[in-house]
């Protein structure tokens, strides 16, 4: 279940790569779901399966709860960082910041959660569900708060990259 988790998110992460490709192109239709309801989309994705695994005994459920949140969890912490970057595009400083505390977030993150997993199991005679029920009422809460906010649009200008002269162009 561990391996198709980290798999899924590599495949979250590629959509989520996907998705900014689609919305940076010159002349990109409006998309489907801003940035911002895109990942909390995510994010009620990963509460939802939060939910389920408290609950589960089935090995099949957590297969696929563990995909499904490995995807999610690709996509949304792809889109945390990119949409830091496209925030504060005019300010390397406050991209970096934004980063730097985005990621210490996420290790806060994996730091709290087996905390809470394991006082549960020590505290609540050997049940987890309200660990994992907790952890699914953040983030569908962080969703509901997410959807809410206007989302950053990339820099739809050509790249110079591709656009300017290259040296070879004469050879």
């Amino acid at each position: 279940a561990v391996l198709q988790n980290r798999l899924s998110k590599l495949g979250g992460t590629l959509l989520w790569a996907w998705y900014a490709g689609k919305l940076a192109q010159p002349h990109a239709p409006k998309p489907l779901l801003r940035p911002h309801a895109a990942m909390a989309l995510g994010l009620a994705v990963v509460g939802g399966c939060c939910a389920v695994l408290g609950l589960t005994s089935s090995g099949l459920a957590l297969q696929l709860v563990m995909a499904a949140s490995g995807a999610a969890y690709g996509f949304t912490d792809s889109g945390c960082i990119m949409l830091s970057l496209w925030l504060w595009r005019d300010d390397p400083r406050r991209q970096r910041g934004c980063v730097a505390l985005t990621s210490v977030f996420f290790t806060g993150g994996a730091f709290i959660t087996p905390m809470l997993v394991a006082a549960a199991l020590h505290y609540l005679s050997q049940t987890i569900w309200p660990a994992f029920h907790a952890i699914a009422l953040v983030a569908l809460l962080t969703a509901l708060l997410l959807v809410r906010l206007p989302s950053p649009m990339p820099s739809r200008k050509p790249c110079l990259l591709y656009t300017s002269p290259s040296p070879r162009d004469g050879l």
